[in-house]
């Protein structure tokens, strides 16, 4: 594409940026937090129920650690992800809103159904998430710190103060510097309450991802 070109269809390629970056970070943060909360250890505490198979049956305990294993189907998490970026010289936000459902739970996966709002079009996919022998522990990812700043923080979900987990970490990828943080509770389906991730080098950006309703069955 010529730089003539570039200019003259500048405000479609903002567009374009932030539809793909947002779209992508929705989806890809449920699996991420999966992976990682699962590494790490997951929940402190388990509920008296216990996972459950749609058929009835006991999951195992293991999968009580996993960020959708310890809640029945149906559960559900709504999202609110807000990414402001600097394209071009010129600072845009777009907003996604997604829909996380526990759709089924077996022995050994989660099934979520997503329905990610965005332009006014919510197209619908379904994705699987192992409960148990998906991530190898002791492994550092390529860029992260290999000790991360934890902590503690309380924050609202609809008129409701959750007590989370909170860590923090920054990665080094292909010249670009990322520094998260994110707020975790094992009372929300997904364990992921709020996600603020800011970028720097190639492109500026700020995504912030935050819990705007949820069903914990």
């Amino acid at each position: 594409m010529t730089s003539r070109n570039t200019a003259s269809k500048g405000g479609i390629f903002e567009h374009s940026v932030q539809t793909k970056t947002s779209a992508r970070y929705g989806k890809l943060l449920v699996l991420a937090l999966a992976a990682t909360l699962c590494a790490c250890g997951g929940a402190s505490e388990t509920p008296k129920d216990g996972p459950t198979r749609s058929g009835g049956s006991s999951a195992p305990k293991s999968a009580s650690a996993n960020p959708w294993g310890s809640f029945k189907v149906g559960s559900f998490v709504k999202t609110k992800t807000t990414v402001s970026a600097q394209v071009m010289g010129r600072t845009t936000d777009t907003s996604t809103e997604t829909k996380t459902t526990l759709a089924d739970l077996t022995a050994d996966k989660a099934v979520l159904d997503i329905e990610t709002t965005m332009m006014g079009n919510t197209p619908k996919t379904r994705t699987e998430v192992p409960l148990t022998g998906a991530v190898q522990t002791g492994a550092t990812p390529a860029g992260q710190a290999p000790n991360p700043t934890t902590g503690t923080d309380s924050v609202v979900v609809a008129g409701k103060s959750l007590d989370c987990k909170t860590m923090e970490v920054e990665t080094d990828n292909a010249g670009s510097k990322v520094k998260t943080k994110t707020w975790t509770s094992d009372q929300v389906p997904g364990f992921l309450v709020k996600s603020v991730s800011t970028s720097t080098g190639a492109m500026t950006s700020t995504t912030t991802m935050e819990v705007v309703d949820f069903k914990a069955n």
